[in-house]
């Protein structure tokens, strides 16, 4: 992450502080419990023939402030291990009070595809030390998880999962929600609520004022070659309305620029 050529642009010049090694790195982080604790790097390790792995790398921002990260040192949660762990996240504090990350995992690869999401708490003191792996998503077979995001998606208070899905197969991507229990991580799995068909890897989730008690969701289904807009009811989580923005069909006559929050910009 920290490890760069010496580079320029038309603003500022990047220079290098050093490196460190990290096998099979990907989707690193830059993170914080917001409790008072120190930043760290979060980083998820995945490989072919090898389990995924979920890394934490302690005393960024002292390396940094030394302009030296060579002695940083990626510290392997004592997870057991995951099929193909992707974007991982911290979890807000507000979800459950208590420090924790949020692991969607699995891929195409074969022996890969049959992920879910899982979170794992973490110890009140100490950032690299697992309390517990907590999967609260069903088992669906065949499927696998890239990012996910943390919504009330039923008025009750607390924060729901809302996350896609996919086999890699073209039509079968899914959008869903699980439902944050009164238990919280002591119920597994949690109730799984599929919003609809489309989404399969990636999303950006909003709101918008034109749509109270709704989020919006920007959906890049790789497998449809579409992107899309989603509306999903944050009071019940229901599907509201859809919008294609962009397909394979219409890429091959235009591309369409929409104002949609009406604001001038586009």
């Amino acid at each position: 992450m920290f490890a760069a050529s010496a580079m320029a642009t038309d603003d500022m010049d990047w220079t290098s502080i050093g490196q460190f090694k990290l096998k099979n790195a990907a989707f690193p982080t830059v993170s914080n419990y917001g409790d008072g604790s120190d930043d760290f790097l979060l980083v998820s390790s995945f490989g072919a023939v090898s389990s995924g792995q979920i890394y934490v790398v302690p005393n960024i921002n002292e390396a940094v402030a030394n302009n030296d990260v060579t002695a940083l040192e990626p510290v392997e949660l004592d997870t057991g291990g995951f099929v193909w762990p992707n974007m991982v996240k911290v979890v807000p504090m507000e979800v459950f009070g208590t420090r924790a990350i949020a692991v969607p995992d699995g891929f195409l690869v074969p022996l890969k595809t049959n992920g879910g999401i899982y979170v794992v708490e973490m110890d009140a003191e100490d950032i690299t030390s697992v309390v517990r792996k907590v999967q609260i998503s069903p088992s669906k077979r065949g499927f696998f998880y890239h990012m996910g995001e943390w919504v009330d998606m039923n008025g009750d208070g607390r924060l729901d999962y809302i996350t896609a899905r996919s086999d890699a197969k073209a039509g079968d991507g899914e959008l869903v929600w699980f439902e944050h229990p009164e238990g919280g991580l002591d119920v597994s799995p949690w109730e799984e609520h599929v919003v609809c068909k489309g989404p399969d890897v990636a999303f950006a989730l909003t709101t918008d004022e034109q749509f109270p008690d709704e989020v919006v969701i920007f959906a890049a289904e790789f497998f449809n070659k579409s992107l899309g807009m989603y509306r999903v009811s944050t009071i019940d989580g229901t599907f509201v309305d859809y919008r294609t923005i962009d397909n394979q069909e219409l890429a091959e006559y235009s591309v369409t620029i929409v104002d949609l929050n009406q604001n001038g910009t586009k």
